[in-house]
């Protein structure tokens, strides 16, 4: 547990400390050095199309508005701040960061708050991709035109599988004798 606190402090800080350097090879240094700890610790680095587009217009509004050597040094911060979340996430696990806030701020209920919002994470990017697929399959495409028109459908399926969800999770909780 103490290994665990302290990673998260170091990515607390580091996160500090990245964002204060405007040296930009020191800055791919760093990328460099998290690049290998990922392929050290054989982390999967989930890549989201939205991601992808963030940093890209970032880049390029970075780059419109200011220079080159900004919109790199932006970027290089900003794939290097996920790739370390996601570095630190896979090495503590996603419980354990709830467990190690509970205790730094010796509140278990915050622990237990912390553990359902990070653990529900993966679950609405896959109810996402569920709700895609059920109206996709009743003729009802997920594009820009159909959600800004009927959008209502998108959100009420998202909120019934979600409180499904809620419902299972609290029913689960009260199983392993946690209290109301």
């Amino acid at each position: 547990m103490l290994v665990n606190s302290l990673l998260l402090l170091v990515l607390i800080i580091s996160s500090f400390l990245i964002f204060l350097i405007n040296n930009t090879f020191i800055l791919l240094g760093i990328l460099l050095v998290v690049i290998i700890l990922c392929l050290l610790f054989h982390v999967k680095l989930p890549i989201y199309l939205p991601l992808i587009i963030m940093i890209t217009i970032n880049f390029l509004l970075n780059y419109l508005f200011s220079n080159i050597d900004n919109a790199i040094i932006v970027s290089v911060r900003l794939i290097t701040m996920f790739i370390l979340v996601n570095l630190i996430i896979k090495i503590i696990g996603i419980n354990n960061i709830g467990e190690i806030i509970g205790k730094i701020f010796h509140s278990r209920n915050l622990a237990i708050i912390i553990s359902i919002s990070m653990s529900f994470i993966p679950i609405m990017i896959k109810e996402i991709s569920d709700i895609k697929k059920s109206l996709y399959t009743k003729n009802f495409p997920l594009n820009i035109k159909n959600v800004l028109t009927k959008g209502h459908l998108f959100v009420i399926c998202f909120f019934t599988n979600l409180f499904k969800r809620v419902d299972e999770m609290e029913k689960v909780l009260i199983a392993k004798g946690m209290e109301e």
